[in-house]
């Protein structure tokens, strides 16, 4: 069990996020002024690919161990946005008052309905490896986005809509070298780092700053990188 996940324990948040399901692959950006009557996130197809991931999602060495060792990149990078404060004046948990949301974490679901009902509520949303799974993209955000306090942050992290993406994410990772199940991702449903934060922005959000990540195979270890070709990482403010 990472931070995130042991912070939403603390704060009791377990009850209120339904069981194992995942919100459902994203529509592409284009797509998103057509489905804005849409009331649900949800993409049968993709729900039932995961699913058949359930029985090992928790092994680290298992299909989706990227994701795993993703922590040690994406943990800091939240602990350091929520936190801005030099090393030697951090305490050993940075993160223990603060209210987490780590939306779709472990494979399980959150609804728009729970964040509805927790508006204003938490410190922080964390969506890491989720938008590109979800239906009506702007949707989602809008819903992560009414759970954060006003000055809150919104952290994700999620793959560049790019050629490179295409070829090294999908092709090669999923279809020759195996590193993640075959169907995990579609391309057009990927978005760029303009087109994420004109749709934060919209809704009001100012985006404070953005980076690059890149996962090294053979060591099974992400690196942050000045590149944000392949997949980036991008933290958001909650206007007031």
């Amino acid at each position: 069990m990472n931070l995130i996940q042991r912070t939403v324990l603390r704060t009791g948040l377990v009850a209120n996020i339904q069981k194992c399901q995942l919100f459902g692959t994203s529509s592409i950006f284009q797509q998103n002024q057509a489905e804005g009557k849409a009331k649900s996130t949800i993409d049968s197809k993709d729900v039932n690919h995961h699913e058949g991931l359930m029985k090992t999602w928790w092994d680290e060495l298992g299909p989706i161990k990227p994701l795993h060792s993703m922590n040690l990149v994406r943990i800091p990078y939240i602990r350091d946005g929520l936190v801005p404060c030099p090393p030697e004046e951090r305490n050993a948990a940075p993160l223990q008052n603060k209210k987490i949301l780590d939306v779709g974490c472990g494979g399980g679901i959150l609804s728009e309905d729970h964040c509805k009902e927790r508006k204003n509520y938490y410190d922080a949303v964390v969506a890491s490896e989720v938008i590109e799974h979800v239906n009506n993209q702007e949707l989602f955000l809008k819903s992560c986005i009414e759970a954060v306090k006003p000055g809150g942050k919104i952290f994700i992290t999620t793959p560049n809509r790019s050629r490179a993406t295409q070829f090294f994410g999908i092709f090669l990772a999923e279809y020759v070298f195996n590193l993640i199940p075959k169907g995990t991702h579609q391309y057009e449903k990927f978005l760029t780092v303009p087109e994420l934060t004109f749709l934060l922005e919209r809704n009001n959000c100012h985006v404070e700053s953005t980076c690059g990540l890149i996962y090294r195979p053979l060591s099974n270890k992400w690196e942050f990188t000045t590149s944000q070709l392949l997949v980036f990482a991008l933290q958001a403010r909650k206007l007031d």
